[in-house]
């Protein structure tokens, strides 16, 4: 994801607009790091005792997390100035909640993150750069859908 100037229709001038790159695949994995017939990583994530799936995304900049997930739950959220997110489909949402500060399990691993809340389909969590740039140097095997972290393994 990347950031580009405002121009798009449906959203509100000088907002800023987010771009994601990447076009979920809508489906749920068979197992909790990879979704059947897909070239896309998924990882399980614990929030709150809630078992849910993310997708790892290299090109989202942020982390979102599905608004049906947060309005289900209590999550403290804060209100932040709105951006526009827009889609490779050619949608285009508003964000204007951040969840900070969220005490996750991923994948076993506790970690913290913001998650920024948007009404995507077919997806709970993607964990972008954001995420990613936490770990260190990633290198990311498409072809065994596995990332590598310096001397661990996901």
């Amino acid at each position: 994801m990347s950031t580009i100037t405002p121009s798009a229709a449906n959203h509100d001038e000088g907002d800023p607009l987010i771009l994601i790159t990447s076009r979920p695949t809508g489906k749920f994995p068979i197992f909790p790091n990879r979704v059947s017939n897909s070239r896309t990583l998924w990882f399980a994530i614990l929030l709150q005792q809630e078992a849910l799936v993310a997708l790892i995304d290299s090109g989202s900049s942020h982390n979102f997390i599905n608004c049906e997930t947060t309005r289900a739950s209590s999550l403290p959220y804060t209100l932040i100035p709105p951006f526009m997110v827009k889609f490779a489909n050619g949608n285009v949402l508003r964000c204007d909640r951040c969840y900070k500060n969220m005490e996750t399990i991923i994948q076993g691993k506790p970690m913290t993150v913001d998650l920024y809340e948007l009404p995507i389909k077919g997806l709970d969590v993607v964990l972008g750069i954001r995420w990613l740039r936490h770990l260190g140097p990633v290198t990311i095997d498409w072809d065994r859908l596995m990332l590598k972290f310096l001397n661990s393994e996901w």
